[in-house]
């Protein structure tokens, strides 16, 4: 998730009521989240925030995430060859 702006709601600028808010937008989904800043004076805006809707940190981390299972797969896939190398191997014995 990216920052995108700050924003005050509840009320006008000098009501004891409003809240000040931070905006950030997912890189993946597009979900949009506001997170409270009114009482966290060194909210951190850089930080990396989870989607609450995909569980994505940002765009590299969806790429990462879909390389460990094209990763996984292959593994998956040459395992699976042995066996049918190691069977095959058996048969010709037989």
């Amino acid at each position: 998730m990216y920052y995108v702006r700050t924003f005050t709601g509840g009320g006008a600028e000098y009501d004891p009521r409003s809240k000040k808010f931070a905006e950030y937008v997912c890189d993946v989904c597009g979900k949009i989240e506001c997170f409270d800043i009114t009482t966290n004076a060194t909210f951190n805006f850089i930080k990396a925030r989870k989607c609450p809707k995909c569980g994505s940190l940002g765009e590299e981390d969806y790429k990462r995430n879909i390389q460990q299972q094209i990763d996984k797969i292959i593994c998956d896939i040459n395992k699976a060859q042995k066996k049918k190398e190691e069977l095959e191997q058996e048969l010709q014995k037989l």
